[in-house]
């Protein structure tokens, strides 16, 4: 109908089929029209080619640009995006959400008693862990080394968001078992609570990681609430090394 009304000359779609050994084949048709010397359709040439593996390989690729390439987890540049949706989700909803930043306690001493192969997997092992209560509407990101970002949506109130932490930090009371190696890791997290009045979204991983290094001052596997005075404190601290 697309060709005879004369919208277009050429038509193209992709369509699946099932092979008889089992496996799904994902063809791109091409149909186009044959016309005689008035430019009346007389026949359709139809054309089918396998793009299998093309629709595979851009896949693996689009996969690739959106998650870390070690534990499978969203990447930062995913994790922003998600992030960008959930705060217009709350903008017209209402409603709550939480980026909860978790960093793993002493991890660097992992790397330098173990080696790097180890702490790498032990991180992989982390990821598992994390992802047995990760909720299927919340996000959850490797931020690079031993960090970790939560995002958290749909929330009520402040105490889901303690609770989340509370699922998080408790999953690693048990020791890591890598290569007959026993690992007690825990971890410390920075939680700060948004609505839809907060506007500079970039922020809110800043304030997580305030909220975080205050959770370590107190020592690890503790959880800590952004509170505006955090980040005044973390740049005088930061001034004051400076100088």
């Amino acid at each position: 109908e697309a060709i005879n009304s004369g919208e277009t000359d050429q038509v193209r779609y992709g369509k699946r089929f099932l092979h008889k050994n089992g496996r799904i084949v994902i063809a791109e048709v091409s149909i186009s029209p044959a016309r005689d010397e008035t430019g009346v359709a007389k026949y359709y040439v139809s054309s089918v080619r396998d793009i299998t593996e093309e629709r595979a390989l851009a896949a693996q690729l689009s996969f690739q640009a959106l998650h870390d390439p070690l534990t499978g987890l969203a990447n930062r540049a995913l994790f922003d995006d998600r992030l960008g949706q959930a705060h217009a989700r709350v903008v017209r909803q209402d409603g709550n959400g939480a980026v909860l930043l978790i960093d793993l306690d002493d991890f660097k001493g992992v790397n330098d008693v173990y080696g790097h192969l180890v702490g790498d997997e032990l991180l992989i092992s982390v990821a598992r862990r994390f992802e047995q209560v990760t909720r299927t509407s919340d996000t959850l990101c490797r931020f690079g080394g031993d960090e970790f970002l939560y995002l958290a949506e749909g929330l009520n109130s402040r105490a889901e968001a303690e609770q989340i932490a509370h699922r998080l930090l408790g999953v690693l009371t048990e020791p890591f078992s890598i290569n007959d190696v026993h690992i007690e890791q825990r971890a410390s997290a920075g939680i700060v609570i948004w609505d839809g009045t907060s506007t500079n979204i970039v922020e809110l991983v800043q304030n997580a990681d305030a909220a975080m290094y205050e959770a370590k001052r107190q020592g690890n596997g503790h959880f800590v609430v952004f509170t505006s005075d955090m980040r005044h404190e973390a740049a005088s601290r930061f001034a004051l090394v400076q100088e």
